[in-house]
Formats: structure tokens, sequence, C-alpha cells
């Protein structure tokens, strides 16, 4: 079985009339949630949870658990009540669907453990991404930022003498139950049904973040799993910029710092922490398109083979920066020092909204306005429909592709 059974992260969005208003997301970590994870502790489907938030009224230092300045209670939108039926209705529907399995044996694998035997292996691979002239003209750009990106004809050449495919044994028939949870993250509507994310606010108080510093979230005296072993729990801080003089302004928090008991020795989340300081209001810094003149997407500048249909605008953003995320993510190291870092990233998907010049309003490109509810089991748990004041916006998810060999040559 896994040590840590949950993840508790915080998601800031905005301040606005003195109040902090975020997202708390409580992940259980690859476990059957109907099922106990820990001798006198309920199973997460049963909990009922309530939390309080945590402030560290500073950034001097990375967040500390005895550096708490503040505990604040919060107002939550939608109170805790055990989320069984939705879970049971959502395994009764994987195990009706055409061949598909819950597999508890991969679930309690010590392979499907991110540093486990089965994952440790692709450490040592990367992710190359070619970056497109609309991209490297966008802005005064002089040289990647990182190793892993290609100019010119390198992607090209990499994928016409590419070797032959891997994965042959995907096991597509199987999903375990933290495939589960990335599965019901993808519908915010569903998330908030399953337990998995809270809406929450606190007020700002006199002097706080003032100079900015640490929020995260922790189960107060009442809630279930208080009692639960600390080290079970992995809990991470959003930092908080500066917010003196300010009654409104977006935050965002695109990388989840670990809240620890001692201060971290090594020097690799200096970037980091330029990361968090650069996207803390939400919005992509490098944003590009660009229209094929050729039915291969990676000749920019030929003409001679024109596309035979219109292909449409090819959008981009932040090209290096996702790069340097996804090798993180799966390399567990940062690039400039190859330390190991375990602040993981906070970005699952991104929207995409557009306005035309002069406008206030953004018109988002990724709402979905669904005509009816969603139904699991047989149509007895019924989850609302998203409408025109609250839209579900699935996001644009990116990912790296294998053009062969993935075990040898990576992405």
């Amino acid at each position: 079985m896994l040590p840590e059974k949950l993840s508790l992260l915080t998601f800031p969005q905005r301040l606005i009339n003195n109040k902090i208003e975020f997202n708390i997301l409580i992940i259980p970590r690859n476990i059957n949630p109907l099922v106990k994870f820990d001798p006198g502790q309920p199973a997460f489907a049963d909990a009922i949870l309530n939390f309080n938030a945590r402030a560290i009224n500073s950034l001097a230092a990375l967040p500390l658990t005895g550096s708490v300045t503040h505990v604040l209670p919060l107002s939550i939108q939608s109170t805790s009540v055990p989320t069984a039926n939705v879970w049971q209705g959502l395994r009764n529907q994987i195990l009706t669907s055409d061949g598909l399995t819950v597999d508890e044996v991969e679930t309690n694998s010590a392979n499907q453990r991110s540093d486990g035997p089965q994952m440790k292996k692709y450490e040592a691979l990367t992710i190359r991404k070619h970056l497109p002239e609309s991209y490297t003209s966008a802005f005064n750009f002089t040289k990647p930022r990182t190793r892993f990106a290609t100019l010119k004809d390198e992607y090209d050449c990499a994928v016409n003498n590419n070797s032959e495919p891997t994965d042959k044994d995907t096991r597509r028939n199987t999903i375990s139950w933290g495939k589960v949870v990335a599965m019901v993250l993808r519908n915010p509507v569903l998330a908030h049904k399953a337990g998995l994310i809270y809406k929450a606010s606190i007020d700002v108080v006199d002097g706080l973040f003032d100079e900015g510093g640490w929020l995260f979230t922790g189960f107060d005296d009442e809630s279930d799993f208080t009692s639960l072993n600390p080290s079970l729990i992995l809990n991470y801080a959003a930092r908080i910029p500066p917010l003196k003089k300010l009654s409104t302004r977006l935050i965002f928090a695109p990388i989840q710092f670990p809240v620890t008991n001692a201060p971290e020795t090594n020097e690799g989340y200096d970037e980091l922490m330029r990361e968090a300081i650069v996207y803390d209001d939400g919005f992509a810094k490098i944003v590009h398109a660009n229209q094929p003149v050729n039915q291969s997407l990676l000749k920019e500048n030929d003409y001679s083979n024109p596309p035979v249909k219109d292909v449409g605008i090819r959008l981009g953003w932040d090209d290096e920066q996702m790069l340097i995320w996804n090798n993180r993510q799966m390399r567990k190291k940062e690039e400039n020092t190859e330390l190991v870092v375990k602040a993981p990233l906070g970005v699952f998907g991104y929207r995409i909204d557009v306005r035309k010049p002069g406008d206030v309003d953004w018109r988002s490109q990724n709402s979905v306005i669904a005509l009816n509810g969603m139904n699991l089991d047989d149509n007895s748990i019924e989850i609302e429909s998203a409408n025109a004041s609250f839209p579900f916006e699935p996001g644009v998810e990116i990912h790296p592709v294998a053009h062969g060999n993935s075990e040898k040559e990576g992405f």
C-alpha cells in the first residue's frame, strides 16, 4: 500500500472585497475511496470533512508547519457530506462499460507510485519540443531557455527517423482508482459532487499578506482525518503575492509548494519561485498563432505543398515554459540544478478566452453548457447540469506524444 493516503492542495482564485476566494482540492492517492485505508478512520467516501485555513504572513522562507502565523475560519460554499453513492455509481458505470474493469491489484501495486520501480525508468527520459517561428518571433528570442527545445529541422528529422513503436501491452481495459480520480477532475461539476473540490473563502485581516505569504488548508478539530498520522497527508501551500492596499486582484498558484516540518536543504526551488511570481495572475505571457502554409505543419516557410483544405489557426502559448513543466513532472528534477523537487505543477488545463480590441469582457472558447444533467448508476444519481451561471469548462490539456520507441527515445 502507498505510505501517503491523501493530498491536500490549495488553489487561490482572487482577492475581492478583502476576501480571498480559493479552491480546496483533496485527492485520495490511488486508493479505493470506498474502503477504509487506515484503522480507526472512515473510508474517504464516508468522511465528513471540515477545514480551516492556515497562513504564513511572510515570504522569507518556504512554508513550514511551525511558521504558521494565522489559523483562520473559512466560509465554504457547500458542506461536506458522504459521497459513497457517487463513487459506487462511478464504479458501477465503469464495470458495465464494454470490457473495462477497476483493477485493485494495479491500484495497490508499488509500481503505480510516481517513485515506484515501474515509473522510475521514465525519469531518465525527456520530452523534446519544436519551437515554431510564430513563437520565436513573438518576443525578443535569442536562444532556448531549456536544452530540450528544438529549432528549425531538428524535430522534423526526429519524427521522420523514428523507430519501431513500443508500449505494446498498454492494458487499456483496466483502470486504477488514481485514473478514476483524474477522470473525475476533468469535470468540475462531478468533482464537487464527489467531494474532491470545495469552494472556500477567508477574510483578509489587518496586515495579513501585506508583504505576501503562504496559504494552505488543514482539517479542523471536528473533521474526520484530523487524527490521521501527518505523514499520511501530503499538504501543499500556495504562494500569495503582496496584497498591501489592494482590495481586488486575481491570484493564481501554478506551483504547489510542500509544507514541511524542516527547511529544505537544496536550492532547486529558485526557478519554481520565479514561475510562481511570473504566473501569479493566471495569464499566459507569450501567445502566438499561425495558419499552416504546408501540409507538413513543421514546414513553416515552404509554400510548395499547401493544405488541400482550411486547417484553421494554430494557437500556442508559453511553449518553453510548458516544456519545462512537463519535463520537471516526469523527471522530478529542476533542469538547471538537476536537484530533486517535490513541488507539483498546479496546472491541469488551460482556458482559452478571446476579446475584441477595446472590449472589456472576455469570451470563453471552451465553455460547455449542458442541456441535461449527468446521471450515474442507472440514473439513480443525478448531477446538476451546467448552465449559463455555472458553465462547465473542460479546458485544453497539453500532453507529450511518442513518435517511436518511447522507452528508449522519450517523447
